[in-house]
C-alpha cells in the first residue's frame, strides 16, 4: 500500500505540473490582460505595474519564476485585490467552501443511501416508483434552478431561512440542500441498482436461510457490497460539488472561493485564477486517491496495482 500511495503521489505532482503549464499559457493567450480597463492608463504607470508583477519579462522567464514560487507554496499577490496574497485569499474562502461542500455531501449521502435502500427493498411498490421519480427530477433540474425555487419558498413565502450570508448554521441549510440535491438523486439510483444485484447473490440467500433478521441482512450484509459503486461515484461527485459551488455561492452570496474564482476569470487575474485552479486540482487528485484506498476496505478482493 505504501508503494501504491507513493506512486500515486508522484502522479499527482506530474498532474499539478501539467495543469499549471496548460493554465499558464492558456491564460496568457486570450485577448486582454489584468490591467486592461475602459480608462486609458498612463504608459509609464502601466510599465511600472507590469514590472512589479514581472509581466515585462519574456514569457519563459515568467513561467519559470511562477513555477518555482508555486513549488514553494508561494502563489504570489492578486493583480486586482491590492495587498492581498493568493494564499491569504484562499485561507479566507476555503473554510466557507469546504464547510458548504462537506455539509452538502454528508446530507446527499444520508438521503441517497436511505432512499436507495428503501427503493431496492420495496422494489416494484409505490414507494419505489415515487423515490425513483423524485431522483430523476433531482438529476434533471440544475442546482441554480433549485436555488431559485427554495429561495422563493423558504425565504420569502415562508421566511424560515436567511436569503444570503454566512455565519450561522441556518445560513448553510438552503445552499447545502441545493448543492447536494442532484448528488443525492444519483446516489439513490446507484444504491438501488447495486442493492438489487447484491440481494440476489448466494450469500444473501444463505444469510436468510440461517434465520438472520431482514434488517440485518440488508444493513450488515447487502449494504456493504452495494456501497462500491457509490465509492466510485464520490470522486466525480466531489468534483461536481466543488465546481457547482461556484454558482450556488453566487446565488446565496457566500464569501467562499466561488466568488473569487468568477472574479479572477472576468478580470484576468492570473495569479488568483492559477492558485484556485491548482487548489481544485490538488483536492480532486487527493480525493481520487482516498476513493481507491477505500475500495480495498470495502472489498478485500480488490488488489492495489
Amino acid at each position: 500500500m505504501i508503494r501504491f500511495v507513493l506512486r500515486r503521489l508522484g502522479w499527482i505532482v506530474i498532474t499539478l505540473w501539467a495543469v499549471f503549464t496548460v493554465s499558464f499559457f492558456l491564460m496568457r493567450s486570450v485577448p486582454g490582460g489584468p490591467f486592461d480597463s475602459e480608462r486609458q492608463i498612463d504608459p509609464e504607470i502601466l510599465a511600472n505595474m507590469k514590472k512589479r508583477f514581472n509581466l515585462d519579462a519574456p514569457l519563459y522567464q515568467q513561467y519559470w519564476r511562477e513555477l518555482t514560487n508555486a513549488a514553494h507554496f508561494d502563489l504570489g499577490y492578486s493583480y486586482k485585490m491590492a495587498d492581498y496574497s493568493v494564499n491569504e485569499i484562499i485561507s479566507q474562502g476555503l473554510p466557507v467552501s469546504a464547510s458548504l461542500g462537506v455539509t452538502a455531501l454528508a446530507w446527499a449521502l444520508a438521503l441517497g443511501l436511505t432512499a436507495g435502500v428503501i427503493a431496492a427493498v420495496r422494489r416494484g411498490k409505490a414507494i419505489d416508483t415515487l423515490v425513483m421519480s423524485i431522483a430523476t427530477v433531482g438529476i434533471a433540474v440544475p442546482n441554480f434552478v433549485v436555488a431559485g425555487i427554495v429561495l422563493i419558498l423558504f425565504a420569502f413565502v415562508w421566511p424560515l431561512f436567511p436569503v444570503a450570508g454566512w455565519g450561522s448554521p441556518r445560513q448553510c441549510v438552503l445552499p447545502a440542500f441545493c448543492l447536494g440535491l442532484p448528488y443525492a438523486a444519483y446516489i439513490a439510483r446507484l444504491v438501488r441498482t447495486s442493492m438489487l444485484d447484491v440481494l440476489n447473490q448466494d450469500f444473501i440467500r444463505t444469510a436468510k436461510a440461517k434465520g438472520v433478521p431482514p434488517t440485518a441482512v440488508v444493513l450488515r450484509h447487502a449494504l456493504r457490497g452495494a456501497l462500491l459503486p457509490v465509492v466510485s461515484f464520490l470522486g466525480p461527485a466531489i468534483a461536481g460539488i466543488i465546481t457547482g459551488s461556484l454558482i450556488v455561492e453566487q446565488v446565496f452570496y457566500l464569501p467562499g472561493l466561488g466568488g473569487y474564482f468568477v472574479q479572477a476569470a472576468l478580470t484576468n487575474d492570473y495569479t488568483l485564477a492559477m492558485g484556485l485552479v491548482m487548489l481544485y486540482t490538488l483536492l480532486l487528485s487527493l480525493m481520487n486517491l482516498v476513493v481507491d484506498l477505500a475500495y480495498t476496505v470495502l472489498d478485500p478482493r480488490v488488489q492495489l496495482p
